[in-house]
């Protein structure tokens, strides 16, 4: 952002410039495939229930959908550690 602190109106239309690209992006995932399609799925293949997600759903799948999702968000990208390197 390039607005002095001293003008918050303009500071205000910077941060929502800023962010609206981002908030584009949540609005057209939510009305496509949002993280409720997860849920949608996971019921469809288990009715019953599960103990483990693994059992229902491939984890890949799993973890592209929610970082495809945390990307449109703007979250930083964090990597999993292995048990081994923890």
């Amino acid at each position: 952002m390039q607005t002095q602190p001293s003008d918050p109106v303009a500071a205000l239309e910077d941060y929502e410039a800023a962010r609206r690209p981002a908030t584009a992006r949540i609005v057209a995932l939510n009305r496509q495939e949002g993280l409720d399609a997860i849920l949608d799925m996971v019921e469809e293949r288990a009715p019953e229930g599960f103990a483990r997600i693994e059992d229902v759903m491939d984890p890949a799948v799993l973890a592209r959908w929610v970082q495809e999702y945390k990307a449109a968000a703007g979250h930083r990208q964090v990597q999993a550690q292995s048990a081994s390197s923890a």
